[in-house]
């Protein structure tokens, strides 16, 4: 097992204060299990023994994962997929690398070999343009650059998307969905790879406010599964989300139905009460006798 650096700023880190007692002992365990990347394999059961070999009968897969949850929405680690498996990286974790990274790295990070005894983890960069910059973009810059004519519209450096529409309605795309988890928030700039699955997302599927706010509260919920069985989906990572975002929507929307989200029952009027009268009696006579003596002239 590696040796770790705990550092005595987690004793008052906002982030692992938020966590249960629960989630707190399950990240302070998973500092120990992970490479000096902070990288380890995201499978429950995996989880389940490598944290807890002694106290399997006290954490279940369930439990398990219910810790990871918490610890991704704190913003302690990045939950990802390689090759169709699940792994975790530990968010800041700032141990020493000394060897090559036991698991597969994120999307948008590379490791690189410093000098011989040292590693180094970074964000990937490219040349071939400059990624939208999610701190820095502001519509005030949008509406400058877009006094000239769309077809040769440019914000932030980076050229228009492949069909002529304003580059801040992909920005403001853009936004609304890192918006879904705390941990997309906190992504300042968009890997390739990822704004690629986003240009070609914003593309191909025209949203509404209302279709984010039922993404937005169907990420919220823990709703595993419906009515008759059948699992919810909600992908931990941005790049999977944006490459099935139609089926994304789809489960949301199925959820959507299954708890009757924004539906508003009809206002039924208040039953009256004894102090509110009932009628005028000798009127109602008079309407019945002459409405009598109408049909039988």
């Amino acid at each position: 097992m590696p040796t770790r650096l705990i550092r005595d700023g987690i004793l008052t880190s906002e982030r692992v204060s938020s966590l249960s007692w629960e989630a707190e002992v399950f990240y302070r365990r998973l500092m120990s299990v992970a490479d000096d990347y902070g990288l380890y394999d995201a499978r429950p059961s995996i989880l389940r023994s490598a944290l807890y070999p002694l106290q399997l009968d006290k954490m279940s897969e369930c439990n398990i994962q219910r810790c990871l949850s918490a610890c991704e929405a704190a913003g302690l680690i990045l939950l990802y997929s390689h090759s169709g498996k699940p792994f975790l990286m530990i968010l800041d974790f700032g141990q020493q690398s000394k060897t090559a990274p036991k698991w597969p790295v994120p999307d948008g990070y590379e490791v690189q070999k410093v000098t011989e005894k040292k590693y180094e983890m970074r964000q990937i960069e490219t040349n071939r343009y400059e990624p939208l910059r999610l701190d820095t973009y502001s519509e005030s810059e949008t509406n400058t650059e877009n006094t000239v004519e769309s077809s040769s519209t440019v914000v932030s450096g980076y050229p228009p998307p492949p069909r002529a529409l304003p580059d801040a309605g992909y920005a403001e795309f853009v936004r609304k969905v890192c918006g879904l988890k705390s941990a997309w928030g906190r992504i300042r700039v968009l890997p390739v790879k990822v704004e690629e699955e986003a240009r070609r997302a914003y593309e191909s599927v025209s949203l509404t406010d209302g279709d984010f706010e039922l993404l937005a509260a169907y990420y919220a919920s823990s709703m595993p599964k419906d009515r008759y069985g059948s699992a919810f989906w909600r992908p931990s990572s941005l790049e999977r989300f944006l490459q099935d975002f139609v089926d994304v929507l789809a489960h949301a929307q199925r959820w959507g139905r299954e708890t009757s989200w924004g539906f508003k029952p009809k206002a039924v009027p208040a039953p009256k009460t004894d102090d509110e009268p009932l009628g005028d009696l000798d009127s109602f006579i008079e309407l019945m006798e002459g409405g009598s003596d109408g049909a039988n002239p």
